[in-house]
């Protein structure tokens, strides 16, 4: 079988896709985070010679080349097989084989294999085997400690492949195993590909998708046309302010040329001013995110590429990811706070039980799928609530020092231990992105209590470095710095990142999922993919706001306008009046509450 990239069978057709997607999920969570079955973490260091003398973890036959033939050609079938080596402790290759993947948090579990097997003639394959009866080459299921396939039925039409296909897989390979490293192992087709026969029509979900995107692009086109159609001597300034009427903001909602301004347009508020360098923060922040999954999914060359990187100061960022979900958290209950404020101010009303109910309903309620009530293993892939419930408290309680100290706080940046405070951070953040290092490269005894004092204690010492970096920045302590992050651009490319967010897993996906290359996992080749996957993902996100976040936000505006009071919306400008989009900044004045108005509501 020649060498093929973990990729191959995704990127033929559409059917494909979705199945390699989810076995190369599977894959990647059964070699490097399962609890393998070898025992305790062995010795890591090896050569790389001794390393090749274990079979190679993924080996793929050319998936174009087996399917994409002419009509009157014989038909070619692509299977994906999952291989487990039997235990045989008589053999070398197999004692390293568990030695080796017995530390399963640097290195794969090699006892797991992966094969693409291309066969074109059934009679010609079994010839060339050189074996009576290939029925002699399969093994027997036996006794498997860890996941190995995935069996959630994802897979169309795969029992008759099973049924038809099953005995000749197993033969060739153990065939291989045998010649070339004296094993024998398990085998079970995870699915198959055959030419013109598992391609799936159209269906419904596919026609109701389309229609969608037709009837959005109508409305965005009439949109625009009407809208234009008001546009007098003012030019471009007429998608600046509000048309006169409520019927015409109506009609205008979807377009694209005023969305545009409400997307690139800032605001005058000066407490949105002083904090537009969080949307640089919410930048960085998605682009990281980016990165540790472009790391995760890009295809590398063997089973030693992925394995080193665990060796790797730059990958230890990467695998380190509480610090960004703890930024994520402080960031929007910071920003909850003060948008909370200003909407106490602007309805009028004392916020109350409904308040906490609707904010349940529409934060944690609304966004949670439907499946993820009732499917254990969906809930089992988040943290409990209460992990971050510190960090995001935190963050309302700095929310409310920074309305009421506002002012009188740019006074402190002249102060030399708020200064040296604020200038450690360069210094004590890296090395907290550094410190799970230590979790890989030794094992510790469970449970610990100083291992539950570090995974507390890093969050809320990551709560205080933020903390001093928004106070730090804000007041300008380092101008350069607040300069750079407040650039207009950063605000722009903020109001986007949550489209990015939710669109680069399907990025990343089409670009690593479709190649036909092999990768090294270098810093270089990563930085690449990671930036392309951040511009098409932003490009999407694009999209999405001008199409659809932006026109609904501004038919919300409109319908809902009759509930607020008529001071809240005299805006003729077209400035962007989404307080979560502008990361909930509120005015000046907003922050002048009466305590009872505050009243009930935590």
């Amino acid at each position: 079988m020649k060498a093929r990239p973990r990729a191959a069978a995704a990127a033929g057709e559409r059917g494909t896709r979705t199945a390699e997607e989810a076995r190369i999920a599977f894959s990647s969570a059964s070699c490097l985070s399962m609890a393998g079955p070898f025992g305790s973490p062995g010795d890591e260091s090896i050569k790389r010679s001794e390393y090749n003398r274990m079979p190679p973890m993924f080996v793929y036959d050319q998936y174009d080349e087996c399917l994409f033939s002419d009509p009157d050609e014989v038909v070619g079938t692509y299977c994906m097989v999952r291989v487990v080596v039997k235990p045989d402790n008589a053999s070398s290759i197999w004692r390293l084989i568990e030695t080796f993947s017995s530390n399963t948090k640097l290195h794969m579990n090699h006892a797991l294999l992966d094969r693409g097997i291309c066969v074109i003639d059934v009679a010609e394959t079994i010839a060339r085997l050189k074996v009576d009866n290939i029925s002699a080459l399969v093994v027997p299921k036996f006794e498997i400690g860890f996941p190995y396939i995935y069996r959630y039925n994802s897979f169309r039409n795969v029992e008759p492949y099973k049924k038809n296909y099953s005995d000749l897989m197993a033969a060739i390979v153990n065939t291989d195993l045998t010649e070339r490293y004296g094993l024998q192992a398990y085998t079970e087709i995870e699915y198959c590909d055959r030419t013109g026969v598992d391609e799936f029509p159209i269906d419904g979900v596919d026609i109701a998708f389309l229609v969608f995107i037709a009837v959005l692009i109508i409305a965005v086109i009439a949109s625009s046309y009407y809208d234009a159609s008001w546009k007098s001597s003012n030019g471009l300034k007429h998608y600046q302010k509000d048309l006169p009427c409520k019927k015409s903001m109506l009609l205008s909602s979807f377009s694209l040329t005023r969305n545009w301004y409400r997307l690139v347009s800032s605001s005058r508020d000066p407490t949105s001013r002083e904090l537009r360098f969080i949307q640089a923060v919410r930048f960085l922040v998605v682009t990281l995110v980016v990165y540790s999954h472009a790391a995760f999914f890009v295809q590398p060359r063997n089973g030693w590429v992925i394995e080193q990187t665990y060796h790797d100061t730059v990958s230890m960022i990467v695998a380190n990811a509480t610090q960004l979900v703890t930024t994520f958290f402080f960031i929007s209950a910071f920003v909850f706070t003060i948008t909370f404020v200003k909407k106490i101010k602007d309805s009028g009303r004392t916020p109350g039980l409904m308040e906490i109910a609707v904010i349940i309903v529409n934060r944690y309620i609304r966004p949670r799928r439907f499946g993820f009530w009732y499917d254990a293993p969906s809930r089992s892939q988040y943290f409990p609530a209460y992990t971050y419930l510190g960090v995001y408290v935190s963050g309302i309680i700095i929310g409310f020092v920074y309305l009421k100290h506002r002012i009188a706080g740019k006074g402190i940046r002249s102060n030399m231990w708020f200064r040296v405070a604020f200038l450690s951070i360069f210094i004590i953040a890296p090395a907290m992105f550094l410190s799970s290092r230590i979790f890989y490269e030794y094992e510790f005894p469970k449970p610990s209590v100083w291992m539950s004092v570090y995974s507390a204690g890093s969050r809320v010492l990551m709560t205080i470095l933020i903390a001093l970096g928004f106070f730090g920045i804000t007041f300008q302590v380092s101008k350069t710095l607040t300069r750079f992050l407040n650039h207009k651009i950063f605000e722009v490319l903020g109001r986007l990142t949550y489209g990015t967010y939710l669109v680069h897993y399907c990025m990343v996906k089409i670009m690593f999922f479709n190649v036909r290359e092999l990768s090294n996992l270098g810093m270089f080749d990563l930085i690449v993919k990671t930036c392309a996957t951040m511009l098409i993902s932003t490009l999407a996100s694009l999209a999405l706001v001008l199409m659809i976040e932006l026109p609904i936000s501004a038919l919300q505006k409109q319908l809902l306008q009759t509930f607020l009071k008529p001071s809240t919306h005299n805006n003729n400008n077209n400035e962007p009046e989404d307080t979560e989009r502008n990361a909930g900044y509120t005015s000046e004045e907003s922050i002048k509450l009466q305590p009872k108005a505050l009243k009930g509501a935590f």
